[in-house]
């Protein structure tokens, strides 16, 4: 982009004169002048039109004719605009360009990261790579050797689609002729033998095609056919066509216009040439500019164009020639298409002419016809041919054959129109004018489209990420709560390198990351602390109620030793509750800064009072960081900063409302405050205050005004959610098969017994059996602590990294509230309900990791409007996953996979344990739904073998079991596999 200093009445003459012609209104030429004024002062100089063109104000057009009105008006020269400007596909060539071969250095980028995001802000968006050549940071030699690089890509991805929509067609051709009699099957034989060898010469032509060109059909037969095929909307064969398709009459002189035109070069038509005389040895008459674009040469949105400049050159040439009334009805068609092509509406603006109007700016021009268009050439072009042998015309004069008809586009009977020399050159300026100018709009309007349906892709991707951030976020979070600091930060990492395109999903990482990075510092000064015995107290509490002490001893990255009476122990840091983990902590001589870290720590472990202790320390040490330390509390909290901040009342930190009816001897109760003595009098006997005093009320009065009883006592129903929020008090209800036990809350209690009995009979279904005996028991947890508590008393610590586990012979599941939401975790009892139910039906059973997961995943595929459950067994957290995975490669080998188990996975990393759950989901499913009949046998074969325990005790691996049934070659099964996960 040009930066050089421009003239001082430049820009404001500019703005002048789109305003004086009504091309802007002033309010949006001034914005445009405010954001020329901003960007100067980042460095970058910009010319008022290119903001204008940037922002799509004005079309390219319009623009220089503006500039041309303005070079009069300065009587000095303006300078073109050049602003660099890049395609979708030109931009991702010339970025991979650079990062392969590490042509711009990290300050570079950096300093054209920041242009980019400064630009975003003032409403002129521009690519990276723009950037980076508006600022000299990339050589000119490496934009051609992108465009040639382009240019190849997209010539070859052209080869393709044209294959395959030929593929489409031919199908349909093949059985259309031969029910209907017109070409017998040795012909066609015949047709796909030429077929192949013209593919071998790069030139894809469907079977009705060749055979038109072979006089096996004629133009009729084979426009019927397409005729049919587009009378079937939404049909893969009319997508394929895209079209009637109109033959053009052959033209006069293409090869040298083609080189004129800078389209193809001489030796690019002389190639044609070549595969031209081929395909008339194999009896096909092919015109030159059909064989171009089969060749991948010359692009279709070219040809409108082109058949205007040689409809005008056609009708110089053919200027009182003998024309067949075959032959009119064949050009006047061709003159419709031509005018077709080039038509389009043009607007002139209005008043008088003076130096500040702008004449002829073609401000609103016809789309471009998606016709496919076919042009024949002369038989050799020279080389090099230039622009003036293409403009000399010619006198070649062809009759009616193959590709077209030939005549002169008039009516039969109308007397000749003739215009002088002048007149006539005028004409033809003017079309060739209007036909530039539609085909400019044209491609404007593609460009555009591209544009949006790129920005909509991209919106959903970054939908699609925001959507996963807070379960990897949550996933990750699991080696947090087990004071794997070291494993968090890699996966923290690894996330956030796939979000950085994203600033505000990378910042979200990058804020996390930055606070277990405290934490992890703080756990490596604890060890030192330990190992150098520097700690105030280096007793710990242990036991199930911190009953015990031991003297710590030393610490490694693995755990610590302590000693106690009787005897030494080893113990893991996994192994420690948080409460333990804050003891040693506030031991240590700890910053202001410490004081926040450990209080974020325990505000995400539920240690209420160890945070409000620590964040009332750090007023204390430094009272000009109250204002952060509210902050920071009504932040964790959820919570607005109540007037005058927080306070300090008996070691916690409170409104100064509360603390003043605390003072005051009161207690919350429904919203207001009480004496302990009217709590205990009234209150939880089920008086009720009204008019200052305290009456009773029956139970059922109590009920409908929202109280609930517990343990012989009343509470308002936050009060007692607050209390059965304890494990120890959850709630608990029984239904027909289940003894269901949580402390989320009562509605959650509800509604998961409603969902697991739905599910229930569709796993009765399912399964085709039932467990016998006992209800089945499950334990939904509010808390990991509460669900660490129950893995550490069950022995289970192996399975703190998951969301939860089912054991079948100790008849329970449970699951802990992971990601925070209600769906994630209803979907997770789900999953461990459907565990316990088969492993409860199938005692026998010795499956594999997968076959289990797989079966519990497949069960997450549900939806529920509160009342009814409906099962499609596409699990909305695993597809999202597994698609891409399959796409990009990034997933297990089928035979590596079976052998893989999901405890492993979990405690290897979140991408391990994501890939490997979302893949058990996708064989699962798949192996039950193919439409492949001898996999569906094998499959049925194969669960029978795992529900009755055939495999238990076989020396083969998960992955020798599986190819005993569907046979050993697996390749055959993982592409099948594939295929219909990514056509779900």
């Amino acid at each position: 982009m040009a930066d050089a200093a421009q003239p001082p009445n430049e820009d404001s003459l500019f703005g002048q004169i789109a305003l004086a012609n009504k091309l802007l209104p002033k309010a949006r030429i001034d914005e445009c002048l405010r954001i020329q004024a901003k960007m100067k002062s980042l460095g970058i100089s910009k010319r008022l039109g290119e903001i204008f063109l940037e922002k799509g104000l004005l079309p390219p057009k319009t623009i220089q004719a503006i500039v041309e009105v303005q070079r009069k008006r300065l009587e000095q020269p303006v300078p073109e605009l050049e602003p660099h400007s890049l395609s979708d596909k030109e931009h991702e060539v010339l970025l991979k360009i650079v990062t392969d071969r590490k042509l711009v250095s990290g300050e570079h980028l950096s300093e054209c990261l920041d242009l980019q995001a400064k630009l975003d802000k003032l409403g002129v968006p521009r690519r990276l790579g723009e950037l980076l050549l508006d600022k000299g940071y990339i050589e000119p030699s490496v934009v051609e050797e992108m465009h040639e690089l382009e240019e190849r890509v997209l010539r070859d991805a052209q080869r393709k689609r044209k294959a395959g929509r030929i593929d489409k067609v031919d199908a349909a051709f093949g059985n259309q002729m031969q029910s209907r009699g017109w070409i017998p099957p040795d012909r066609l034989d015949e047709l796909r033998g030429i077929q192949r060898q013209l593919a071998e010469m790069d030139i894809y032509m469907s079977l009705d095609d060749l055979a038109l060109a072979k006089g096996w059909l004629n133009l009729e037969q084979t426009t019927m056919f397409r005729a049919s095929a587009l009378a079937q909307p939404g049909s893969e064969l009319g997508e394929a066509l895209g079209g009637p398709r109109a033959r053009a009459a052959e033209g006069v002189f293409l090869g040298e216009l083609l080189v004129a035109e800078g389209l193809l070069s001489g030796g690019q038509v002389n190639a044609c040439l070549d595969a031209q005389q081929k395909m008339e040895e194999l009896g096909i008459r092919l015109p030159l500019g059909e064989i171009a674009v089969a060749k991948g040469m010359l692009p279709e949105s070219e040809v409108p164009r082109l058949l205007v400049l040689q409809r005008k050159r056609r009708l110089r040439s053919l200027q009182g020639a003998f024309v067949t009334a075959a032959g009119w009805a064949a050009a006047a068609l061709f003159a419709l298409i031509a005018l077709a092509f080039a038509g389009g509406v043009f607007h002139q603006l209005s008043g008088a002419p003076d130096e500040l109007t702008v004449q002829n700016l073609a401000t609103a021009d016809a789309p471009r016809d998606s016709t496919e268009a076919y042009l024949s050439p002369p038989r050799h072009v020279k080389p090099g041919a230039g622009r003036k042998s293409a403009e000399a015309g010619g006198t070649e004069n062809r009759g009616a054959g193959a590709g077209g008809a030939a005549g002169a586009a008039r009516v039969p009977g109308a007397a000749p129109r003739t215009e002088d020399p002048a007149t006539q050159r005028a004409n033809e300026a003017k079309r060739a004018k209007e036909a530039e100018a539609a085909r400019a709009k044209a491609e404007a309007e593609a460009r555009a489209r591209a544009e949006a349906a790129k920005a909509g892709e991209a919106q959903k991707e970054r939908e699609r990420a925001a959507s996963q951030l807070d379960e990897v976020l949550a996933e990750t979070d699991a080696f947090v709560r087990t004071f794997r600091y070291k494993k968090a930060l890699d996966e923290y990492a690894r996330l956030r390198a796939g979000v950085e395109r994203w600033q505000d999903l990378a910042a979200r990482v990058d804020a996390r990351s930055a606070e277990v990075k405290r934490l992890a510092d703080l756990h490596e000064r604890l060890k030192t602390a330990i190992r150098d015995k520097a700690l105030r107290d280096s007793t710990l509490r242990y036991g199930p109620a911190l009953e015990y002490k031991a003297a710590i001893d030393s610490a490694s990255d693995d755990g610590f030793q302590v000693t106690f009476q009787g005897g030494s122990s080893t113990l893991h840091w996994v192994q420690m509750k948080p409460v333990q983990m804050f003891e040693l902590l506030e031991r240590m001589e700890l910053s202001v800064d410490d004081l926040f870290t450990v209080s974020g720590f325990c505000l995400d472990n539920g240690l209420l009072g160890e945070a409000h202790k620590l964040l009332i320390e750090v007023a204390k040490r430094e009272p000009a960081q109250r204002q952060a330390r509210d902050a920071f509390l009504a932040s964790r909290l959820g919570l607005a900063i109540p007037g005058g901040g927080f306070v300090a009342w008996q070691g916690r930190l409170v409104s100064p409302e509360e603390k003043a009816n605390r003072e005051k001897g009161l207690l919350p109760w429904a919203g207001g405050w009480i004496t302990r003595d009217e709590l205990v009098q009234y209150a939880q006997k089920g008086f009720v205050k009204q008019g200052g005093k305290w009456i009773p009320k029956g139970e059922a009065d109590l009920l409908a005004q929202g109280y609930r009883k517990y343990k012989d006592k009343w509470y308002t129903r936050d009060e007692l959610a607050t209390i059965r929020a304890n494990w120890e008090d959850a709630w608990e209800l029984e239904t027909e098969h289940y003894a269901i036990r949580t402390n989320t809350s009562e509605e959650f209690q509800n509604e998961l017994a409603a969902i697991l009995e739905a599910a229930y009979a569709v796993e009765k279904e399912v399964f085709e059996k039932e467990p016998g005996g006992k209800k089945m028991n499950i334990y939904a947890f509010r808390t990991f602590e509460d669900f660490r508590n129950f893995c550490i008393q069950e022995k289970q610590e192996g399975s703190l990294r998951a969301h939860g586990f089912a054991i079948a012979a100790r008849n329970y599941g449970c699951g802990y509230d992971a990601l925070k939401t209600k769906d994630s975790f209803l979907s997770t009892m789900v999953h461990e309900g459907c565990h316990l139910f088969y492993g409860r039906s199938n005692p026998a059973s010795d499956a594999p990791s997968w076959y289990h997961e797989g079966m519990a995943t497949n069960f997450e595929g549900y939806t529920w409007d509160g009342k009814k459950l409906t099962f499609t067994f596409i699990s909305p957290w695993r597809l999202p996953w597994v698609k891409p995975a399959f796409k990009s490669g990034n997933y297990l080998p089928l035979a590596e996979f079976l052998d893989g188990d999901a405890g492993a996975a979990i405690n290897k990393g979140v991408q391990d344990s994501t890939v490997f759950y979302s893949q058990a989901w996708a064989l699962y499913y798949f192996l039950g739904h193919t439409p492949n009949p001898d996999l569906k046998v094998k499959w049925q074969k194969l669960k029978q073998k795992y529900d009755s325990g055939a495999s238990r005790g076989t020396p083969t691996s998960p992955a020798g079991f599986f190819r005993s049934v569907f046979g050993e070659d697996l390749d055959v099964v993982e592409q099948a596999w594939k295929e219909f996960i990514l056509g779900l």
